[in-house]
């Protein structure tokens, strides 16, 4: 799949978005912890319902932990962002995730999507 854009994926996880209050399916703004600021995200289910929002700020975030984990997560607040642009992840697509940016998970969960790093620095392809 990757060979004709002679790149090589270092690894994959599975993102599942799902939250505990039906009344409120906005995942919080933040910025990925991670060196690869560039992934290629893809649909798996339940994609279609979803916004993937990117935001613009000058604050600087508030550090939190993943729940029974050492991974942190950069959040920041809404009222400190201005909307820069919305995704509806429907197809493979690259993603600058080390952007702030939140998703609205929609009325059917889960939400599952692959996100793929690459050995390579795919940022070119933000370009193409």
């Amino acid at each position: 799949m990757f060979s004709p854009l002679n790149i090589t994926p270092n690894r994959v996880s599975l993102i599942t978005a799902v939250t505990p209050d039906p009344d409120k399916f906005d995942i919080g703004i933040h910025r990925d912890h991670t060196d690869i600021p560039v992934r290629i995200n893809v649909p798996i289910l339940n994609c279609e319902c979803s916004q993937t929002k990117f935001w613009r700020t000058k604050s600087e975030p508030v550090i939190e932990y993943i729940p029974g984990t050492i991974i942190p997560y950069f959040y920041l607040k809404e009222s400190e962002c201005e909307l820069a642009d919305i995704l509806v992840l429907d197809k493979p697509t690259v993603i600058r995730i080390s952007e702030p940016h939140s998703v609205h998970v929609g009325e059917k969960v889960p939400r599952l999507a692959l996100t793929i790093e690459f050995e390579e620095n795919i940022e070119y392809l933000l370009n193409e």
